[in-house]
C-alpha cells in the first residue's frame, strides 16, 4: 500500500515537471509595449491644462503646448519655457522676445489627445517653431525619436 501511494505521488510530481517545462517551452512571448498611442508629442492647451507658474512667483501662464513623460513635464509658453521633473523646476524667460511671432506646427499625430469635452479634442505635435522669435530667428522645440 505504501508503494503504491509514493508512486502515485510521483507520478503527479513528474506530470507537473512536465507541464510547466512546457508551459516554459511553448509559452507566449514576453510582453512588448506596442502602445499605439505614444505620448512623445506637444500636446497643444485648448483648456486643458491649467495655467501656471513658471517661477512660483510670477503671475500665471496659460501653456500654449505640454509635454510629458515619465521624467519631466514642459510647459512651451509664449515667452518661454517651463519644466518640472517633480524635484525642481526651471523656467526660462526670453526678454524683448516677438510676443506676435507665427507657431508654426509640424509632424502632427495621427490621433487625438483627447480630455473629455471634443472641444478639448488636442492634436500632438513633434515640432513647434516660433518663426522670427527675434529679429531672423526662429525658435524650434522638437522631440527627436530617440
Amino acid at each position: 500500500m505504501w508503494q503504491i501511494y509514493s508512486f502515485g505521488k510521483m507520478r503527479i510530481n513528474v506530470l507537473l515537471i512536465l507541464i510547466f517545462c512546457s508551459l516554459k517551452l511553448f509559452a507566449q512571448a514576453s510582453f512588448v509595449n506596442t502602445n499605439p498611442f505614444p505620448q512623445h508629442y506637444f500636446i497643444e492647451n485648448k483648456g486643458q491644462f491649467e495655467s501656471i507658474r513658471p517661477d512660483g512667483q510670477a503671475p500665471l501662464v496659460k501653456p500654449l503646448f505640454m509635454y510629458q513623460d515619465n521624467h519631466a513635464q514642459v510647459a512651451i509658453l509664449n515667452n518661454g519655457f517651463a519644466i518640472n521633473n517633480g524635484k525642481c523646476r526651471f523656467f526660462q524667460k526670453f526678454e524683448y522676445a516677438n510676443s506676435d511671432a507665427i507657431i508654426h506646427s509640424e509632424g502632427p499625430s495621427p490621433f487625438y489627445f483627447s480630455y473629455g469635452d471634443q472641444t478639448k479634442k488636442s492634436p500632438g505635435y513633434s515640432k513647434i517653431t516660433f518663426k522670427t522669435f527675434y529679429p531672423h530667428i526662429d525658435l524650434i522645440y522638437e522631440i527627436q525619436p530617440n
